[in-house]
């Protein structure tokens, strides 16, 4: 075996045991605490305007395939489950270009609200390392569902909403 195979296998191999660490983590600080620069309107949204919802977070970057992939099932999950309570957030990275993460949300038609993490509070209060996506689903009592480093399945999340009794 080459050293290059061997190093690439040790290189996946610690993504892959640091991926699973990290999506254990539960979040360090209180949410409501934070706020963020909405993309589509311009606003200031204070998170704790969410407190007491249940959320699905969804981490995105404007150079991440896997995120702009994830695009359409939020979206359909937002439809789905807007009228049930659920508010569905997603957070740009403090290292992404305003406007082009602007761009991108209205060319991807993210039909939910997406947030500017400019100081990157939001990130760290979940424990986000910058490796997206990262999807994290909260309940009405903020108890942390699902923390998600990587791709999700419609299917796993849906049976997670369809269980809280809070929707």
């Amino acid at each position: 075996m080459s050293k290059k195979t061997r190093a690439l296998i040790l290189i996946v191999s610690l993504v892959i045991t640091m991926g699973s660490y990290v999506a254990t983590l539960p979040p360090t600080e209180n949410l409501s605490k934070f706020s963020a620069f909405d993309l589509k309107t311009g606003d200031v949204v204070d998170i704790a305007s969410y407190e007491g919802e249940p959320m699905l977070i969804t981490f995105w970057s404007t150079d991440c395939p896997y995120c702009m992939k994830e695009v359409p099932t939020i979206n359909q999950i937002h439809n789905q489950y807007k009228d049930k309570g659920l508010k569905v957030l997603g957070i740009v990275p403090k290292k992404d270009n305003l406007k082009i993460a602007q761009k991108v949300a209205k060319q991807k038609g993210m039909g939910y609200p997406s947030l500017y993490d400019k100081h990157g509070n939001v990130a760290k209060a979940m424990n986000n390392t910058g490796l997206m996506p990262h999807t994290v689903l909260v309940s009405k009592s903020g108890e942390i569902l699902m923390n998600k480093l990587g791709m999700f399945s419609k299917e796993d999340i849906e049976d997670k909403l369809d269980s809280m009794t809070e929707l």
